[in-house]
């Protein structure tokens, strides 16, 4: 059972560390979806790639 809640955190740590390192890294790179009037309702540039520390930290915990 400790075992499952701390996969369960190291997790959630490495997706709280990751996410604002991609999102910065995505903004520097261009690697965002810019909003227009026709189709998207956002009002800034949102990043492209989100989900991947989320991701990356799921399969980290899962190879742990």
């Amino acid at each position: 059972m400790y075992s499952l809640a701390f996969l369960g955190l190291i997790s959630f740590l490495t997706a709280l560390l990751l996410t604002p390192l991609v999102r910065n890294l995505s903004r520097r790179l261009g690697w965002v979806d810019r909003p227009d009037p026709h189709r998207h309702l956002h009002g800034h540039p949102i990043p492209r790639i989100g989900s991947v520390p989320i991701f990356v930290s799921y399969v980290g915990a899962l190879g742990l």
